[in-house]
């Protein structure tokens, strides 16, 4: 016995003054809005796993990492702060083995469902007294882990391995079983973990076993466990790892279970059945993909999961439809004073060369790009049912009437075809092409993970249907394409339609003028995706909203009497300041102008909004600072930033000349605007008619 003597406190005993010694910690726990007792339990659960690989070895540096990105003016910034709650668990194996199984856990399952798992292991594999965190507490603190390793792109491992698997059973020339990629049950999901744990026991062996949900189960055991695991696939072996201590066996007609073995052929002394969820229960979730090539990865994925395959050649079918329809994503006509895409629709938003663009965007999210420029949105739309025949042809079809050349719209709504397994990856198909559309404005930063969700909307579907009927009648509002975009990149995190800018837990979408707070000069819309969150005073949010009202409408001119009006720079602001504070759950952008002695309240998603729809005039050869007629006097208003709308059926004349923000900032929603660019007034008032309500002097 040592005849040292140290001092010991009794911690349980220490008042709130007390903890005063802990203050940093605490604060830091605090500001990510995570429960102390919760990160040591999870830390302590996480000391059961022995993690190895590619992935566990990336694990400390992605917790650790400090990222900050500012939104130009704006005073906050996307990315990671140092020293938050995640990085603590970097520091031990525990916290690091924890962390890649929070991975697991929060692309699989929703937040409750892995609450509840985390709260089953602890009971199972810790003292009672040590297992005091609540299911909602455990849930945030794995939400927080999985956030700042998303970029290691679980679903892009899940979607290899189901199409290895796949590939075997197309090789051996059998059906894949339907039950390959269903969900376990909480309950045998901390089955299978607790099962997993005794590889810390030596001459321990654990076996899985059967069909059902072992694809799910596979990408685990290769994502935290990939030396200790074989995997085979009716007996052929796809994984071989060289500790060879998890046995992954995926083998038709055995009954699904996870077992503990002792070598040397004992019995074994744990095991466990993996079952199906209770039909009630919705525990499943989308999972994320890294950002380069995560359509594709989604739909080998998806397709994997209705037991067939995504070639090489639907993936390039899919880019020469986002090359055909991109032009066709547009609206012809205005409906309840909003605002449409601009006439020449998606394909006006991507500057001086779409193309191009269109390209580049089909190689990031497809991995590959369109090989037939040039033609027509049928001729696409044929060749591109013909490649889909064949893959979707091997999938089941109970309702007897998928007939895919007739687009997506004439089966919606009746039970028998939702329940038609076709017609299911049928309509994951269509929506797969909506995100395509909707990736096609944004500039991914690196080491960017995405949710891998699926747009709601299925704009697709209404081209096509115009397309086959001949209805020009397409709707697509500008409001709704910014909207879709920030739901699809942030998971549907937006609490509210007056969100600006979005965060999933792990990347953050926002357009790209809110950073610039300008007009581009090359009729350039882009959104900006970012690793990280919003960060304002510390602490991480996820969204940013801006619910100023409207600016009131002019009544009277900025030019009076018989002044001559001329392009000029009268109505823009004098100075702007944008300011943060926090709301419920979001951050609240205010921006103010002061223009003509007076501040206006400017709401910037009015503004992005209607630059969304923002048109150009057509160049003329008269001479461009040449005064406007005084027969179109009576036709217009001069106004500014302060009120750019004119009352009444006047065309407000906003007056910002060589001022690009004042620019951005005389757009307005609900309004139609055009900017006079390359073109004389009266050109440009004759230009504008009736169609338009501003005309923006740049």
């Amino acid at each position: 016995m040592s005849n040292q003597i140290s001092l010991q406190a009794d911690v349980g005993s220490l008042g709130l003054n007390g903890l005063g010694a802990f203050s940093h910690v605490l604060a830091v726990l605090s500001t990510d809005n995570i429960s102390p007792m919760a990160l040591i339990q999870m830390e302590q659960l996480g000391s059961a796993f022995h993690i190895n690989g590619q992935y566990a070895a990336k694990v400390s540096e992605c917790l650790t990492r400090v990222s900050s990105h500012p939104l130009g003016r704006l005073a906050l910034s996307v990315g990671w702060r140092k020293g938050d709650s995640a990085s603590l668990l970097a520091q031990s194996a525990g916290g690091q083995a924890i962390s890649l199984l929070s991975v697991c856990l929060v692309n699989l399952y929703t937040p409750a469902a892995t609450g509840e798992i985390l709260a089953m292991l602890c009971g199972k594999l810790l003292p009672r007294q040590h297992a005091v965190a609540s299911v909602a507490q455990l849930a945030g603190a794995a939400d927080l882990l999985a956030a700042k390793l998303d970029r290691l792109g679980f679903g892009n491992l899940l979607a290899q391995q189901a199409v290895r698997v796949q590939s075997v059973y197309e090789t051996l020339g059998m059906q894949s079983p339907r039950d390959l990629f269903e969900t376990p049950s909480t309950e045998s999901i901390a089955g299978v973990f607790e099962c997993l744990k005794h590889l810390t026991e030596e001459g321990s062996i654990v076996r899985i076993r059967g069909t059902y949900a072992i694809v799910h189960i596979l990408a685990i055991v290769l994502f935290m466990f990939p030396h200790d695991a074989v995997v085979t696939v009716e007996s052929l072996v796809i994984h071989d790892g060289p500790s060879r201590r998890v046995m992954v066996e995926i083998h038709t007609g055995e009954i699904a279970q996870a077992c503990v073995e002792k070598e040397l052929g004992q019995p074994p002394y744990l095991n466990l059945p993996i079952k199906s969820p209770e039909a009630h229960e919705n525990i499943k979730r989308d999972c994320s993909f890294q950002w380069q090539g995560w359509l594709a990865r989604k739909l080998e994925l998806e397709f994997a999961k209705h037991g067939t395959m995504c070639t090489q050649a639907v993936l390039v079918s899919c880019c020469n439809i986002i090359l055909a329809f991109a032009p066709l994503y547009r609206s012809s006509f205005v409906l309840n004073n909003e605002v449409n895409m601009r006439r020449t629709g998606i394909w006006a938003l991507l500057g001086a060369y779409p193309q191009s663009q269109i390209e580049q965007a089909c190689q990031a999210v497809f991995g590959t790009i369109p090989e037939h420029s040039g033609i027509g949105a049928e001729q696409a739309w044929e060749q591109f049912t013909t490649t889909l025949t064949e893959p979707l042809g091997r999938v089941d079809c109970n309702c007897l009437k998928c007939d895919i050349r007739k687009g997506w719209l004439t089966k919606r709504g009746s039970n028998l075809q939702r329940s038609c397994r076709r017609f299911q990856l049928w309509e994951i198909v269509g929506r797969a092409l909506t995100a395509g559309l909707l990736s096609l404005p944004v500039n991914a930063r690196p080491f960017v993970a995405v949710p891998g969700c699926l747009p709601r909307l299925h704009h697709v579907a209404n081209i096509i249907s115009r397309i086959l009927t001949g209805d020009d009648m397409f709707s697509c509002f500008a409001g709704n394409f910014l909207e879709d975009a920030l739901d699809l990149f942030s998971a549907y995190s937006a609490p509210t339609i007056l969100s600006i800018g979005a965060s999933s837990r792990a990347s953050t979408i926002f357009p790209t003028v809110l950073e610039t707070l300008e007009v581009h000069q090359d009729n350039l819309f882009s959104l900006e995706l970012i690793d990280g969150v919003f960060v304002w005073q510390d602490r991480y949010f996820h969204c940013l909203s801006d619910n100023t009202g409207s600016r009131q409408k002019a009544t009277s001119s900025l030019l009076t009497g018989r002044t001559p009006i001329v392009p000029s720079n009268l109505g823009a602001h004098s100075t702007i300041t944008t300011t943060i504070r926090e709301g419920h759950d979001e951050l609240l952008l205010q921006v103010v102008a002061r223009t003509l002695g007076s501040q206006v309240h400017v709401n910037m998603k009015s503004v992005v909004i209607a630059y969304l729809g923002i048109e150009r005039t057509e160049e003329c050869e008269h001479r461009l600072d040449y005064p406007l007629s005084d027969n179109h006097d009576r036709k217009i208003l001069v106004t500014g930033v302060g009120m750019p709308r004119a009352a009444g059926r006047k065309l407000a004349l906003a007056m910002a000349r060589s001022n690009p923000t004042a620019q951005l900032l005389c757009c307005e929603e609900s309004s139609k605007c055009i900017l006079l660019q390359g073109c004389c007034l009266d050109c440009g008032v004759k230009q504008a008619g009736k169609d338009f309500d501003i005309l923006i002097v740049s």
